[in-house]
């Protein structure tokens, strides 16, 4: 887990210190070493930096001191597998001609190893960096299907003048470019790359997207103008800096199998177990991320049934004094029944409020709800408490196997189509009683699910659902979730987000995900079965998820902080828009007339965020 950048132009040129103030703008993702691999006029020169491993310094050239750079590509390292300097980046070829700086962890890198080893290749280290090296000089771009993992990766082929950028299918890792005026400019983070464009604008209409829609991270436009982000399951390719070529090397067709229930519980459990084993692989102390919900307790017992951890091992949890909000009662059930080590952290308005800046400075982006700060502060607890450097969580569960609400609306649009109407009419009759939700709202909800774009109305549910893995929320989450952890030199993975799980499940028939009695019914039948959940939680009902006391909060709390930071976005504006519109919005809200106060919070959250960016952006 790392971060990198790089730099290319035909026309341009940096000095190594301009280069370095920015490149140092994502120093918290590698707290461990740094590197930087210089193309110049003929020769490949490797360069240090303030924490680079000093053993490596009498070697390489200072990179403050370099001037007039044309190309260049960097690193920052967080010391995962490997602590060796055999980990060191960029990663070069002994001829100097490739060059490669990888972020992220190929799970599968111990099996690869092996089929390299077969094919010729010999290892110097035992680093998950030098078989995705030798990968790509084995199989090319097809290698990434090979690949089992999560990663940001570029490589620049310095006789043929090729940049390759590459992310992962999912887009776990973070990947962002520039490309415009002869300069092309790539980063782990958008800071890096506004340090180097120096002139950058919002873009508005990502802009209305976020305040109108809650859409963030939907496709390759960002919040910046004129920078993009690499999308997930792509790769970039840039020759002689002047054609580009963007390739999805990762597609998939969601389409449902038969299965019986025993048989799709057989392949989860074939896969999951795998997937966490896989996940476990590091030289450095791992941990989890805890709530009452199913998906995490799901990690953590099948950890336990793996023999993969015991008494001492660490849980992190984010919980409220406000029993309504609360999953501690649950929690501690699983800490009791696994006898595993847990750490509480009781969240407060304040601290939620005493975070914001900072937050928003790190996650580079608004958010369109509080509970994406409660993980950048569970992270910031796990750092100052504990030397755990990797934490497993949960993500991706929900949008894999029918997790939410709206995917009971889709299973019965999928009744619809099938006129199930008799079933139809049991599972509806279900929902409204555990959820307490009306026959229009439901019927409502059916017709919007049904705009969703499908091939096949036999195959509707999972068409349907497949846009929660391939689309906003999940990417949206995943970049919240990259980004609080790397503020702290954190690594986080996410078990269930291992691509054969994401096939699996979007072959998967609907009943075996949603029916009358429980959502991710196959995640739930493997845990019952092998008994490594508390039966309160396989039995819950409710759908807490990232449940905050917001709403209370806003209208309690932090009512003086919102009336003068409205106060401030009626006489400024915001994002260039004038702001007397979103000031009478605000006080209908607080007069009771207006109750979306979810778009209160991406208002007032959207005008902090540019104030942490004021210096970089002529708002």
């Amino acid at each position: 887990m790392c971060g990198i950048a790089g730099y290319f132009s035909k026309k341009n040129y940096l000095d190594g210190i301009e280069y370095y103030l920015a490149h140092t703008r994502m120093s918290n993702r590698g707290p461990d070493d740094e590197g930087f691999c210089i193309f110049d006029r003929g020769n490949v020169v490797q360069a240090y930096g303030d924490r680079t491993i000093n053993s490596l310094n009498n070697s390489l050239h200072d990179i403050k001191k370099c001037s007039r750079i044309t190309g260049i590509i960097s690193h920052v390292r967080l010391s995962i597998i490997d602590l060796s300097s055999g980990g060191h980046q960029p990663y070069t070829d002994q001829d100097k001609r490739l060059a490669m700086a990888f972020n992220g962890e190929i799970y599968n890198y111990q099996e690869l190893k092996k089929e390299l080893e077969e094919k010729g290749w010999l290892f110097k280290t035992s680093s998950d960096t030098e078989v995705l090296f030798y990968a790509y000089q084995e199989w090319g771009s097809d290698c990434f299907n090979k690949l089992n993992g999560m990663w940001a990766v570029a490589f620049y082929d310095y006789i043929n003048d090729k940049l390759v950028l590459s992310r992962d299918r999912f887009g776990v890792k973070p990947l962002f470019y520039s490309f415009e005026k002869g300069e092309t400019i790539f980063a782990s983070e958008l800071k890096v790359i506004m340090a180097l464009k120096k002139q950058n604008k919002i873009n508005q209409e990502c802009v209305k997207n976020y305040l109108e829609k809650s859409i963030l991270c939907n496709n390759e436009k960002t919040l910046i103008e004129d920078i993009f982000e690499v999308e997930p399951g792509c790769v970039l390719t840039i020759c002689n800096n002047k054609r580009i070529r963007i390739e999805k090397y990762w597609t998939y067709n969601p389409v449902a199998k038969k299965y019986t229930v025993e048989e799709a519980r057989e392949q989860f459990e074939y896969l999951f177990r795998d997937s966490i084993r896989l996940r476990m692989r590091s030289d450095v102390e791992v941990g989890s991320l805890l709530s009452g919900g199913l998906d995490s307790n799901v990690i953590a017992g099948t950890l336990y049934d793996e023999g993969l951890i015991s008494h001492g091992y660490k849980t992190f949890s984010s919980v409220y004094e406000d029993k309504r909000f609360s999953e501690e009662d649950y929690i501690k059930k699983t800490i009791d029944k696994l006898d595993i080590c847990s750490d509480l952290l009781y969240i407060t308005p304040e601290m939620v409020m005493g975070c914001i800046d900072e937050a928003l400075s790190n996650l580079e982006m608004p958010t369109r709800a509080v509970p994406m700060m409660l993980q950048y502060l569970l992270y910031q607890r796990i750092s100052q408490i504990s030397n755990v450097k990797v934490v497993l969580n949960g993500q991706g569960a929900d949008e894999l196997f029918g997790g939410y609400n709206v995917d009971y609306i889709t299973r019965f649009l999928q009744l619809w189509y099938e006129r199930r109407v008799g079933c139809l009419a049991s599972e509806v009759r279900e929902y409204q009683n555990n959820r307490h939700v009306g026959l229009k709202q439901i019927l409502f909800g059916m017709r919007s699910r049904a705009n969703i774009g499908q091939r096949d109305k036999k195959n509707a549910f999972n068409e349907i659902s497949f846009h929660q893995v391939t689309e906003t929320p999940l990417r949206e989450y995943l970049m919240y979730d990259d980004r609080a952890a790397m503020s702290f030199g954190i690594e986080n993975r996410a078990p269930f987000l291992d691509y054969r799980i994401v096939e699996f499940a979007f072959s998967l028939p609907s009943e075996l995900k949603v029916n009358k009695n429980q959502n991710k019914a196959v995640v739930r039948d493997y845990a019952r079965k092998n008994k490594i959940v508390d039966e309160d939680i396989l039995n819950r009902k409710d759908k807490m998820g990232f449940v905050s006391p917001q709403e209370i909060w806003q209208k309690n709390e932090w009512k003086e902080e919102f009336d003068s930071t409205f106060e401030l976005i009626r006489s400024f504006g915001i994002a260039g828009m004038e702001g007397n519109n979103y000031y009478r919005l605000y006080q209908q809200y607080t007069s009771g007339q207006y109750e979306d106060w979810a778009k209160i919070w991406r208002i007032y959250c959207l005008f902090r965020w540019i104030n942490t960016i004021s210096k970089q952006l002529p708002v």
